[in-house]
């Protein structure tokens, strides 16, 4: 049997080499792999490369899984998972992580795990599988000297290794190990010195964008920017305090928790459960070229907007819903999916006191999200800082209306609607919240379209001639980062992509995809939509869903627990030497 798979067009292999042994007439076997499609080894593979036969083996025993991130997405290198099929023992021996040999039983009930380069199968008392990555380099050190000190106060429950998940602005995820269960769980590292040189960055940035040198002193120029320091810092540690604190509470299947977390004066630990099956990107990239199948959609969708619901629900928005924020929890179609990385989250508050609708309650003003996927409303001056308006918890709902458009085309917003020119599209009622438009809320065209506004990644500025059909002032500010779509070719039944879709998914991404945010709908109504509610089928989609959360179990309220490493380092707020070295480095004149 031929261990390597076939290449698929435009899919990227993970090479694996396996050394097949048996331990008692020391026979060997080795063989390269070119891992795409995944690879299920048993007993024919065993009887062909060793030529004996192991009846304790299975036909079907042990299944590969490989997650290739496109690397122009992700600086995290493929993953290779393994899952039990056999009602037979395998052990799986871990000798990368940590000082001493792991090992995990693995039973066909069990979760699939992350294998690390090394490590070992014991399909049977005799027969072992080591498996290696021909292109492995050692990792560097995950914690440093603080670190390592911090994290003997959690020693006896986790332990932290090499193999990276993820990395984010504000932190990296790495595989650890409960060790009561010996079960593999994320533990996500936010490192509060990085957090304080993210805010050095963008003081010293802000700085020379806006004083000149003759028109201060040295010292008033260094108050001044330590000040903006000060001031940033501040607001991010409140924002990585936030997370923990939205994290710990919650509890839904389609949304991760957190299990335990630490946190001392320079780092915050969250360890949470790991999710096996990739991101939205992978999953596209094995299942979504060139689109998703309506039946697919409809259960990642569905869930996504229950996830949505539950948050909202509990006056939790999340600013940052994207592919890379949306993990799916099996390895085919009809998975868990599972909304991650509440690193941008933020409570919003109603007062139960009025009765005001949801557009009246408390908007925010920070300017977050990622491009292609965040809200028109989430707009950006000249200054980099958040338009007046604010916005509410429907930029959730513009994002899922996003997702929507990339799971049926592979393709983003932007890349797949025309852009308009401003001046040709009558906004001047896009304002009107008592508008008639059943669908977008706002005027249409003269060709009945409905046009929304989208976030440019380029954040070019549209010119003042236009800007103000779109403001309704005669001389409007000039806002960056904002131009026109048009949703026109959703009704184009020739459309070489949305006329092969049915019109219900459709009108589904018509009614997020809005710029009045009023007259977006809430994810209630998104999951009575007629996409997710038809009567002939509610029943299975709901049979499909409960399906999909099987296994998982609610949680209590994670406890966060304070550790200390001593009084070896200053805390972030109060060590500005970062800073200090960063302003003597800059080759700005202001700062010399």
């Amino acid at each position: 049997m031929d261990f390597s798979s076939t290449q698929r067009s435009g899919v990227s292999a993970m090479k694996v080499d396996l050394i097949l042994t048996h331990v008692v007439s020391g026979r060997t076997a080795a063989t390269t792999v070119n891992l795409v499609d995944d690879l299920i080894l048993g007993r024919a593979d065993v009887e062909e490369y060793l030529g004996l036969e192991e009846p304790t083996i299975s036909k079907a025993h042990v299944r590969l899984h490989r997650i290739v991130y496109e690397q122009d997405k992700s600086s995290i290198s493929p993953m290779l998972y393994v899952k039990s099929l056999s009602r037979n023992l395998t052990t799986l021996v871990k000798r990368s992580s940590g000082s001493s040999t792991r090992n995990i039983k693995l039973h066909r009930e069990s979760t699939p795990n992350l294998i690390e380069h090394g490590d070992i199968l014991a399909l049977s008392p005799t027969v072992h599988m080591q498996i290696t990555f021909p292109n492995f380099t050692t990792p560097v050190l995950v914690l440093n000297a603080l670190q390592r000190r911090e994290a003997e106060a959690f020693d006896d429950h986790y332990l932290i290794t090499k193999s990276a998940l993820g990395h984010g602005g504000y932190g990296a995820v790495y595989m650890a190990y409960e060790k009561k269960s010996n079960r593999q769980v994320a533990c996500k590292i936010v490192d509060l010195h990085h957090v304080s040189r993210m805010a050095c960055e963008e003081a010293i940035d802000e700085s020379n964008r806006t004083y000149k040198p003759m028109h201060f002193s040295e010292a008033a120029q260094w108050s001044a920017i330590k000040t903006r320091w000060q001031k940033r810092l501040m607001k991010k540690l409140d924002q990585g305090y936030a997370e923990l604190a939205i994290l710990k509470d919650l509890s839904h299947p389609n949304i991760v928790g957190a299990e335990s977390a630490f946190m001392s004066e320079h780092t915050i630990y969250i360890f949470q459960e790991m999710i096996t099956g990739g991101d939205l990107w992978s999953y596209l990239d094995t299942y979504g070229r060139p689109g998703l199948q309506d039946a697919d959609a409809t259960v990642i969708i569905k869930q996504l907007i229950e996830a949505v619901h539950y948050l909202h629900s509990h006056e939790i928005v999340h600013r940052d819903i994207k592919p890379e924020n949306i993990l799916i929890n099996a390895w085919e179609p009809g998975g868990r999916v599972v909304l991650t990385d509440f690193g941008l989250a933020k409570r919003t508050i109603t007062d139960q006191h009025t009765g005001l609708t949801r557009t009246h309650r408390q908007r925010m003003h920070t300017a977050v999200g990622t491009a292609g996927y965040a809200a028109p409303e989430v707009q950006l001056d000249n200054n980099g800082d958040l338009v007046e308006t604010g916005y509410t918890c429907a930029v959730d709902l513009w994002s899922v209306g996003a997702i929507t458009v990339l799971l049926f085309t592979s393709q983003s917003v932007q890349e797949l609607f025309p852009v308009e020119e401003l001046h040709e599209i009558d906004l001047a009622c896009l304002d009107d919240a008592d508008s008639d438009d059943p669908v977008a809320g706002i005027t249409m065209d003269n060709d009945g379209h409905y046009p929304f506004m989208a976030t440019c990644s380029q954040r070019t500025a549209i010119p003042t001639t236009s800007q103000k059909h779109f403001s309704g002032e005669a001389d409007p500010p000039n806002v960056v980062g904002t131009l026109v779509c048009n949703l026109s070719d959703l009704s184009n039944a020739q459309h070489d992509i949305w006329g092969r879709i049915a019109s219900a998914p459709k009108d589904f991404i018509k009614r997020l995809l809005v710029l009045n945010e009023c007259k977006r709908m809430t994810a209630r109504q998104a999951l009575e939509h007629r996409w997710l509610a038809q009567p002939y089928y509610k029943d299975i989609l709901e049979k499909v869903y409960q399906k999909a959360i099987t296994g998982w179990r609610p949680r209590g309220h994670a406890q966060v627990e304070r550790i200390s490493a001593g009084d070896i380092k200053l805390a972030p707020m109060d060590d500005d030497s970062i800073l200090l070295k960063m302003v003597r480095d800059t080759k700005s004149s202001y700062f010399k």
